[in-house]
């Protein structure tokens, strides 16, 4: 068996909205909308229509993370990108961003795995994709790398 290997796809820069926190019967639920933004990578680049991430904090405090977003190719068709994964940062984090700084990325583990839906065509290869990707947190904008499992 061959050992998967990472290959960069492309980088992300969301701009988003202040979460919005509340409890439900599951825990506290921290939902957050995706404005815009952009991507770029060797093989593709655009915008960012929209989307959204619904979070839910664990009994742990970290974020299990359920997201989509809607990307407009800049020569092509539209995407849907949704990823699940997992967010930890620590306590004085929230602080951090509402004083408007970015956290710093060594502190925090921001991990999601995202899959990828478009039209047959010249982008078909994304619907064989399986990526995972890295990011960061700052006040109202969200970055990541995205990267093809291969």
């Amino acid at each position: 068996m061959k050992t998967p290997e990472l290959v960069p796809l492309i980088d992300i820069h969301l701009e988003t909205t202040v979460p919005n926190v509340s409890t439900t019967s599951l825990g506290m639920r921290v939902t957050t909308f995706v404005l815009g933004g952009t991507f770029e990578g060797d093989r593709l680049r655009g915008t960012v229509l929209g989307g959204g991430d619904w979070a839910v904090i664990d009994t742990q405090g970290a974020f299990r993370i359920d997201g989509r977003l809607t990307l407009q190719i800049e020569d092509g068709p539209v995407v849907h990108m949704s990823y699940n994964g997992r967010l930890s940062m620590p306590e004085d984090s929230m602080g951090i961003l509402a004083s408007g700084r970015a956290l710093d990325p060594s502190a925090i583990y921001f991990r999601t795995a995202p899959v990828f839906e478009v039209e047959p065509g010249p982008y078909g290869w994304l619907n064989t994709v399986q990526g995972v990707a890295a990011g960061n947190l700052g006040p109202g904008f969200v970055p990541f790398e995205v990267y093809e499992v291969i």
